[in-house]
């Protein structure tokens, strides 16, 4: 059974080893509370009815991170109350605290070299030394298409058949040194699938309310709502899921980009930072 947490306030009262749980395993999924890591939970354990293994790395200087949270506990109460079969396939989560996760000078320069040449987020620097200090593989990362990674990964990334007929992708030994330090620990279940593929496949699973009630993204919250303005807020309107965002955060969003059209005239911006709450 899982065990459930109640955001941020929860880790104070947890003790270190499960917080820092970093005892070899295989077969993670990250999970962030975010629509895409939720939905491959959710795939793995109502659809392909297997065992979910899910871990969260807790940033306690993230504005979002007691939202995340939230949003998980939530779903899992959810399925526990209405689903138990789904909700028995989850073991206890992992609670890594981003803190505690050790330096690697070789994973540090190799996705310094990455980062410069193809502009990837710092998560990737970190999520690598985590899980080669913990010696996890075929941790799952929930990233659509390739996405950024693409380019960089080429033809090394090779197919990989898992128990029950279900196909994961990995990065091969053939790939340049950078990209299997930093991506060699991960498995990336939906390379070959497209986020409006998942939208569309989450739609016939019955997983869209599920989805909609219970996952987080927005990386600045303005009380408690989606800001309309952070990176994940514009991925959601840009993949249609712009009714996730209240009025206030598409308020902010349209004065931005009015803001920008403007040029930043004498005058304009001050009016349009006000109303943006900047």
């Amino acid at each position: 059974m899982p065990a459930l947490s109640t955001g941020l306030a929860a880790f104070s009262h947890m003790p270190s080893a499960h917080l820092n749980d970093l005892s070899p395993t295989s077969d993670l999924t990250l999970w962030t509370g975010g629509w895409d890591s939720t939905y491959r939970v959710l795939q793995r354990a109502r659809i392909e009815r297997r065992p979910v293994r899910p871990c969260y790395v807790v940033d306690r200087n993230r504005a979002s991170a007691g939202m995340e949270l939230d949003a998980m506990n939530r779903l899992l109460n959810t399925l526990q109350q209405q689903d138990p079969e789904t909700f028995a396939r989850f073991w206890a989560p992992r609670y890594v605290d981003r803190q505690a996760i050790p330096a690697n000078p070789s994973i540090e320069r190799a996705w310094e070299h990455l980062r410069d040449a193809y502009d990837i987020g710092n998560q990737y620097n970190w999520l690598a030394r985590l899980v080669e200090a913990a010696d996890w593989t075929g941790v799952e990362l929930s990233v659509y298409g390739g996405g950024r990674l693409r380019p960089m990964f080429g033809d090394h990334v090779h197919a990989v058949e898992q128990e029950g007929g279900h196909t994961t992708y990995v990065v091969g030994p053939d790939a340049p040194e950078p990209v299997r330090l930093v991506f060699g620990r991960f498995a990336f279940p939906f390379w070959e699938t497209d986020k409006q593929s998942a939208f569309a496949a989450a739609d016939r699973q019955g997983l869209t309310e599920l989805l909609d009630a219970h996952t987080w993204f927005c990386f600045d919250p303005r009380n408690g709502e989606p800001c309309g303005l952070c990176r994940p807020c514009e991925f959601m309107m840009k993949d249609g899921l712009g009714h996730r965002i209240p009025r206030s955060g598409h308020l902010r969003h349209r004065l931005r980009e009015l803001r920008i059209r403007a040029g930043l005239r004498p005058g304009v911006k001050t009016r349009l930072l006000k109303l943006v709450g900047r």
